[in-house]
């Protein structure tokens, strides 16, 4: 879809807007659409360029907007066309708002994805199990971890034991939808822990399913970080309190518009009376942070022990260190070690060496460190040898090497944390704990909180 100006007469939305992975639809085109819109909750448009040409491939995006701002003007009129000389009936475009309950989230700041997806893993849509079960062997026989693209899920159809099926989910980079659910619960989704773009979750409850209103989030209690607008709306069976603890540990960067109803529906096109919202993020913030860093040692044998102190060597092995974590080589610090030997050859001697990699994995804020560390602990051994291999080439080191072990373990930093007038962060490191793969880690950071106005 490139074109939506036929949308050009819609005046008026009375809930949150997201318009996203639309590739081909320009900002122009978006603006023409939208030009005479109002809106009353939140909103996350995003923009992209470069539209795929291939499937599971997804587009740059180049900016969105998450603030209304435009301004309006305190009477409108319902006359349309010419002018009249007549008095024209105005009314005022202030609409009392929905009370605002005691709920809250922390505001985050926008990121790119934390997350690196394989190039099998794009975009998802499941309908039934069958969609389900094909994404569980989409990346190369194995499920994908982390999506690179979208997901929906939605259809009244799909069982509460198809979702289990999902436990292998960690991270999206795209955006998340939930829809028209019927499984009772979110099981399947307890180790989603970040959604890079919008998050909706609406309509799962009569009428729209039948047989299991969802009326318990707590699945999604792991769930740290969303990147874009967030939208839960008309679940009409989940309270404030459900959704406070399937929420509890969330920090969102966009919008946010989150109703609560009470009185559920009972017969067919009966709806729920809605009792209050939330339409920003104000939760406070402890004044120290527990940052997870992945920390391990490499060790391998290179055949020609001269390229060790070379600045492509520490350039090669990081790089390397990186593809196995599935990290940018930016989060990747090492210190190496070497011990010398004789290797008697046909072609003559030749200086091989033993060499100790030791690394440290900055981890970019929302990214579970357990799912870096088993990254590293689960790469096979070839696996490790081909991305040795590759980087080691890719900087010009062709000599022949081997991988003797791979090691991790997650440790923590508690930071002190100082809000700057322009609510930018300092950290100095007080105290490293060390724990094991199992441990959670709570990462909160202050940024600036924005809403959008309402009409």
């Amino acid at each position: 879809m490139s074109d939506i100006s036929a949308l050009s007469n819609l005046m008026y939305v009375g809930g949150a807007m997201t318009v996203s992975e639309n590739y081909y639809l320009t900002e122009s085109n978006i603006g023409a659409g939208f030009r005479n819109l109002r809106v009353a909750g939140a909103v996350d448009i995003d923009f992209f360029a470069k539209p795929p040409t291939v499937p599971g491939a997804v587009a740059t995006k180049t900016g969105s907007v998450n603030q209304c701002t435009a301004g309006l003007s305190s009477t409108t009129s319902p006359a349309n066309g010419p002018t009249s000389t007549e008095s024209q009936v105005t009314t005022s475009s202030t609409e009392s708002p929905s009370s605002t309950v005691d709920f809250s989230c922390a505001k985050a700041d926008p990121q790119a994805c934390a997350y690196i997806a394989s190039s099998n893993c794009g975009a998802f849509a499941m309908n039934s199990v069958s969609d389900i079960d094909a994404w569980l062997t989409a990346d190369d026989g194995q499920p994908c971890s982390v999506i690179g693209g979208s997901l929906t899920i939605q259809q009244w159809n799909i069982k509460a034991a198809d979702l289990a099926k999902m436990m292998p989910l960690v991270a999206v980079c795209g955006s998340v939808t939930i829809q028209q659910l019927a499984t009772g619960t979110l099981q399947g989704l307890n180790n989603l822990s970040y959604i890079g773009g919008s998050f909706f979750l609406a309509q799962n409850a009569r009428p729209w399913a039948s047989g299991g209103d969802v009326s318990d989030i707590s699945a999604l209690s792991n769930l740290m970080y969303v990147g874009g607008a967030m939208t839960v709306s008309e679940n009409y069976y989940l309270t404030e309190s459900n959704i406070g603890a399937g929420f509890r540990n969330l920090r969102v960067a966009g919008a946010v518009d989150i109703n609560f109803y009470a009185n559920p529906p009972t017969v067919p096109g009966a709806v729920a009376t809605k009792t209050g919202s939330v339409n920003q993020c104000t939760a406070s913030l402890p004044s120290t942070i527990s940052t997870a860093i992945v920390e391990g040692i490499v060790s391998i044998t290179i055949d020609n022990a001269t390229e060790v102190t070379t600045y492509r060597f520490k350039i090669g092995a990081t790089n390397a260190i990186a593809a196995i974590a599935k990290v940018g080589a930016d989060q990747v610090s090492i210190t190496i070690s070497a011990n010398t030997r004789r290797l008697r050859l046909p072609e003559g001697r030749r200086t091989a060496t033993s060499v100790r990699i030791d690394y440290v994995i900055q981890l970019l804020p929302n990214v579970s460190p357990s799912v870096i560390a088993n990254n590293l602990n689960s790469a096979t051994s070839s696996a490790a040898l081909t991305s040795f291999t590759k980087a080691f080439s890719d900087v010009g080191i062709t000599e022949i090497v081997s991988i003797a072990s791979i090691t991790s373990s997650i440790s923590s930093i508690t930071q002190s944390t100082t809000v700057t007038p322009i609510e930018t962060f300092m950290v100095s490191a007080t105290i490293r704990v060390s724990h094991s793969l199992v441990a959670t880690f709570m990462v909160f950071i202050m940024f600036v909180s924005t809403s959008c106005s309402s009409t």
